[in-house]
């Protein structure tokens, strides 16, 4: 939070005439206060903003990390975050989709059984437990998309980052 007025200060030198309209993030922060009041969960502004981060993060990257902590809020924030696109599907708002999240433990099993293989001799793949489970969503012929988001939930090494075959 240090670094945010130093930043405002370098974009206005470069941009002197470009004044930044603020975010607004009505009808999302609406949705999260609601779903996380169902959840019962209390309504605290910085973790507020830390679901509308993970949000927008999760708008332009396929796979991120929530880093923290153990029960530091990051598997509620999924969770609120999964109930927010719900709701917001069902409202017609935003044109959001819901998900379905998935906790998995990947190092209980291979990242062959996790993501599928290759049989060098036959030729044939064999999908991992991920792309099995995403394979069961509905194909999208109409306006009904769902999603899956896959929690792996584990003490990450940076070791085991390497191995894992997206990109964070």
């Amino acid at each position: 939070s240090h670094d945010s007025p130093l930043f405002d200060s370098i974009i206005s030198d470069l941009f002197p005439r470009v004044v930044l309209p603020t975010p607004d993030h009505g009808i999302l922060d609406v949705s999260i206060r609601e779903i996380m009041q169902k959840m019962n969960l209390q309504l605290v502004l910085w973790y507020i903003k830390k679901i509308i981060q993970s949000y927008k993060i999760m708008l332009v990257r396929p796979g991120f990390m929530l880093v923290g902590s153990p029960v530091g809020g990051k598997t509620s924030a999924l969770k609120v975050l999964a109930g927010v696109l719900e709701q917001l599907e069902a409202k017609g708002l935003m044109d959001e989709h819901r998900v379905e999240y998935v906790f998995i433990r990947p190092k209980a099993i291979t990242m062959e059984q996790l993501y599928g293989r290759f049989d060098p001799v036959s030729h044939e793949w064999s999908d991992g437990r991920c792309f099995r489970k995403q394979n069961r969503a509905p194909v999208v012929k109409t306006t009904n998309h769902f999603s899956y988001i896959f929690v792996f939930s584990l003490f990450c090494s940076a070791i085991f980052q390497k191995g894992l075959p997206f990109d964070f």
